[in-house]
């Protein structure tokens, strides 16, 4: 991906410049990060690592504990130093989602690269600058999630299931709710995929208590279960499905709609997939799983960053628009991206972003951008 090296050593320069900038005005915090290692150290040491804040008083460690061994060797080192080398793993992690989704597109779908692909790129970045900008700040682990599916992904077009499914489980472990990529293989019946897939979780599950010993371990994954349950409590989100239909009625819905809206993307990535499937299985892979991640943020409560999950169906829109010129879909995808991607008050101030922050302006930029990925095929168009 030679062509691609403008964009990759702009991008590596520009994320050093925020990391340094970061330590500069003291902002270097990464409080996600201090989480998963403060957790990490209280599990290496026995102590307790759910129902407890871990730094700000949201702190609580909210995942399977069989995560926290991958962050256990973090915890012999200064918390600074594990700074750096998780900011650099998801700046890493980034640029190589974007190299990879070039060459699935090139590989898979077209026979060659789009038109412009390094102008692609840029306007790509540009579209989740915002996001990643937090997803840096707080040091997540959406960005390293992301580039296991899209790795997974490749690996499934190139018949690697084993790869593939270990991958997906791994993801699947870390944040179930991504479970909703599982329906464009259930679709497509990739059975070993999805088979390698349940494999990595029981491994992830079965971990602790390997490690811990049986009765602690399953008190661990207890303990981890009521810390999903008790997510909703102190978390709340204005991008959701339901809260942007509450906004619309003018009252709050009730929380069972969120099992109506799960099973309606579950159906829409189903069609999606199936429609494609018909016609092109690569490209249904491709624009399956990347609606399912588009679709993921707007089902449950969780931070704004997690919308960086759209990126693969970003840069699948943005292809789209440079193959086959459309200034309707061009008009449709940049309002999209305005809403998706300026949630921001260095950009529009703290009184009017937070009236945006309200009605949930990244919420309707994501569905917008879906109707712009999913509606793009049927409308007038001619090619580059």
């Amino acid at each position: 991906m030679h062509r691609l090296a403008p964009f990759r050593w702009t991008v590596v320069l520009v994320l050093a410049l925020a990391m340094v900038l970061e330590m500069v005005n003291g902002r270097f915090w990464l409080n996600d990060l201090r989480v998963y290692v403060m957790a990490a150290d209280a599990l290496r040491h026995g102590d307790l690592v759910y129902g407890l804040p871990f730094g700000l008083d949201t702190g609580f460690y909210k995942y399977a504990p069989g995560l926290l061994y991958f962050f256990i060797p973090y915890t012999f080192i200064p918390f600074t130093a594990a700074c750096v080398l998780h900011f650099v793993l998801i700046s890493a992690a980034l640029v190589s989602v974007f190299l990879r989704m070039e060459r699935l597109l090139m590989r898979h779908l077209y026979q060659v690269h789009p038109p412009k692909i390094k102008l692609r790129a840029f306007l790509g970045f540009l579209c989740v600058a915002v996001h990643l900008v937090r997803e840096l700040h707080l040091g997540n682990v959406n960005v390293l999630l992301l580039w296991c599916v899209v790795v997974a992904l490749e690996a499934m077009l190139e018949e690697r299931d084993i790869t593939a499914g270990l991958l997906l489980g791994l993801t699947f472990f870390v944040k179930p709710y991504l479970l909703l990529c599982v329906v464009p293989m259930v679709v497509l019946r990739r059975t070993a995929v999805l088979g390698w897939a349940l494999v990595a979780v029981i491994i992830g599950l079965a971990l602790p208590m390997l490690i811990e010993g049986p009765a602690t371990g399953w008190s661990l994954n207890g303990s981890w279960v009521a810390a999903m349950r008790a997510h909703g409590d102190y978390l709340t989100s204005t991008n959701t499905l339901r809260s942007l239909l509450s906004t619309l009625v003018g009252r709050d819905l009730p929380a069972r709609w969120d099992l109506l809206f799960i099973a309606t993307a579950g159906v829409l990535v189903a069609a999606v997939t199936w429609l494609n499937g018909r016609k092109d299985r690569s490209q249904a892979l491709i624009l399956g799983l990347s609606v399912a991640l588009a679709c993921v943020p707007l089902l449950v409560v969780t931070d704004v960053q997690h919308f960086l999950l759209a990126l693969p169906l970003i840069l699948w829109v943005l292809a789209q628009l440079f193959r086959w010129r459309s200034p309707l879909r061009a008009v449709v995808f940049t309002l999209a991206m305005l809403a998706y991607g300026t949630d921001s008050t260095d950009l529009w101030g703290s009184d009017l972003a937070a009236r945006f922050e309200q009605v949930g302006l990244v919420g309707w930029g994501t569905l917008l951008l879906l109707l712009t990925a999913i509606l793009a095929p049927h409308l007038p168009s001619r090619a580059s």
